[in-house]
């Protein structure tokens, strides 16, 4: 009886000590699109990319983080910069808390990501400067906040058209295929 307790004991022990390796290990291979990385860790964001990406350095690694949730408008599209400027005010040389979801095609580790208790993703939607993301999110939070921004026509929505960002990209990659006269 008592060893068929400890096997019953063992075996799961051994499962989660199992994948919490295999986790780890794939986390610092690289991965593949839509990888499910579930981890958790606190850092310092030592670079703001655009609106929605994050560098922050953790354990001597300089981690790439794509804000879950969310798409803030490109760098050379309008409001851009000023997306970025926000995030750079709410993370800029803070200690932070990234939630992995899932490691994406270009390396980045799509994360949910707090300062201070606040979710990054909800913040910069409240404000106007993002979008929230319905084909790869079904956060009830960010859909809320959008449509309130958008009906106080806070940020990118004080215009009367705002291009979205997988629609700008699409209309940038169609004009870099396109042959010179």
């Amino acid at each position: 009886m008592l060893s068929k307790l400890k096997i019953f004991l063992f075996i799961p022990l051994l499962a989660i000590l199992f994948l919490s390796g295999c986790v780890n290990s794939v986390r610092k291979r690289g991965g593949y699109s839509g990888q499910t990385v579930e981890t958790t860790f606190s850092g310092t964001c030592v670079k703001v990319s655009d609106g929605d990406t994050i560098r922050v350095l953790h354990d001597d690694i300089e981690e790439k983080i794509r804000l879950y949730g969310i798409d803030a408008p490109e760098l050379t599209q309008k409001d851009g910069e000023a997306a970025k400027d926000f995030m750079r005010k709410m993370v800029y040389e803070k200690n932070v808390t990234v939630h992995v979801q899932e490691k994406d095609r270009y390396g980045r580790l799509v994360s949910e990501v707090t300062v201070n208790g606040k979710n990054l993703s909800l913040e910069i939607v409240k404000v106007g400067w993002a979008w929230f993301e319905k084909k790869y999110s079904t956060d009830s939070f960010l859909e809320e906040a959008e449509k309130e921004a958008r009906e106080k026509r806070l940020g990118i929505w004080r215009a009367n058209y705002v291009q979205p960002p997988w629609d700008y990209r699409a209309d940038q990659k169609k004009h870099r295929k396109k042959p010179s006269s």
